[in-house]
């Protein structure tokens, strides 16, 4: 008897110890919320308990990656993004959020190497465009300017982005001259697109079909 007492308080306990652990769907959500609302602590706090529950959770390690970012503790967001990204590795989202990581950490010769193989990988246009964006970040013109080339190459004039990235690369090296033709061009591509209206402007042109040449 007194051994049947002991086995029902023990599963009692067992039950009461599962009853107190939310569903993750309520743990995600309430890290949502707190992500939304710029509540980075909090948001860490809930994506963590998710994490701990269930390593492999790609949207709670990517979710966990960004808020940690906020918090500059990049080395742990750097741990939880590699995971994310280990687990959906075509997920855009998460190689921008993963070579933020790295570029905050200042890791600028694993940031390349990351980026490189992921154009290698895809070649894809947007994967140039993110190299050439973070080699204008960590002033290597010589590099950007090559990813742009193989952009435009790839990309075959289709779409404005080329251009745009190449006139930030043009205004970083101090050629507004070069910025301006470039970002002409890509208004020919695209004329809605109101980033280049607002750039063109910033340079004191007035964008339209009349624009000098």
């Amino acid at each position: 008897m007194r051994a049947t007492i002991v086995v029902l308080t023990c599963l009692m306990f067992i039950a009461g110890g599962c009853a107190t652990q939310r569903p993750v769907t309520d743990v995600m959500a309430s890290g949502d919320r707190a992500l939304s609302r710029g509540d980075y602590a909090g948001a860490v706090a809930e994506f963590e308990e998710v994490t701990n529950r269930y390593p492999g959770d790609w949207r709670a390690q990517y979710k966990l990656g960004l808020a940690l970012i906020e918090l500059g503790d990049y080395t742990p967001a750097r741990r939880a993004l590699e995971i994310a990204h280990t687990r959906r590795p075509q997920e855009n989202a998460i190689v921008e959020a993963l070579a933020e990581a790295m570029f905050r950490q200042g890791n600028h010769e694993q940031l390349y190497a990351f980026l490189q193989q992921r154009v290698d990988k895809t070649q894809s246009v947007d994967s140039c465009l993110r190299l050439a964006r973070y080699c204008i970040a960590i002033d290597d013109p010589d590099s950007a300017q090559h990813a742009i080339d193989l952009a435009m190459e790839w990309d075959g004039g289709r779409t404005a982005e080329p251009f745009i990235v190449a006139a930030e690369l043009a205004q970083h090296v101090g050629d507004e001259a070069r910025a301006m033709q470039l970002l002409q061009s890509g208004y020919e591509v695209n004329p809605h697109d109101r980033r280049i209206g607002q750039r063109l402007r910033a340079l004191g042109m007035v964008p339209g079909p009349t624009m000098p040449r």
